[in-house]
């Protein structure tokens, strides 16, 4: 079960970074606003704070876990499909964008207090503990995320370097000082 839950962990924390790096992209080619992106990721750190008490508290609470967990999964899913839906549609509309990205973000918070809960419901406490130091390994990265957010949009700009523009880079420079 161990490697079952690193990998699923490993998975939404991948998945999250990559939107969120996708969403910047796509921020600064449609915008070119640095501010545009300032506020971005504003509004993903915010709802993260602010949400964290209710969604432990609504996970504590809950009856059906996994009923839960496949519900935020699917919508999650569901937010990720209308921001592509309007990449691919061109529609330039930053409130619109920043709006699912918030959803999708506090969606994906719904995912490490669930597993954490199921796992203590699952199984018994020696396992549960092994299980749990296991979890709070891989949860140590996802808050080391923004790091990882910052090397691969350091990565990119210096790979890309050549392609974008003067305007762009100093997109990506104002994003890396925002986190």
């Amino acid at each position: 079960y161990t490697t079952l839950f690193r990998s699923s962990q490993f998975i939404n924390n991948f998945g999250t970074a990559m939107t969120r790096i996708s969403l910047v992209i796509l921020i600064s080619t449609w915008f070119s606003n640095p501010i545009y992106i300032g506020l971005y990721s504003f509004f993903l750190f915010v709802p993260g704070i602010v949400f964290a008490s209710p969604i432990g508290s609504l996970v504590d609470n809950c009856r059906n876990l996994k009923r839960l967990l496949v519900e935020t999964l699917v919508l999650s899913l569901l937010s990720v499909l209308a921001i592509l839906f309007i990449f691919c549609i061109n529609l330039r509309s930053f409130p619109l964008l920043v709006l699912l990205a918030v959803l999708y973000s506090v969606l994906c918070d719904f995912y490490t207090p669930i597993i954490s809960k199921i796992t203590m419901i699952i199984f018994d406490k020696r396992e549960y503990m092994k299980i749990n130091a296991d979890i709070l390994v891989i949860a140590v990265p996802k808050l080391l995320m923004n790091c990882e957010e910052l090397i691969i949009l350091v990565f990119l700009s210096f790979m890309f370097d050549h392609h974008l523009s003067k305007r762009h880079n100093q997109i990506y420079c104002l994003y890396i000082h925002s986190l």
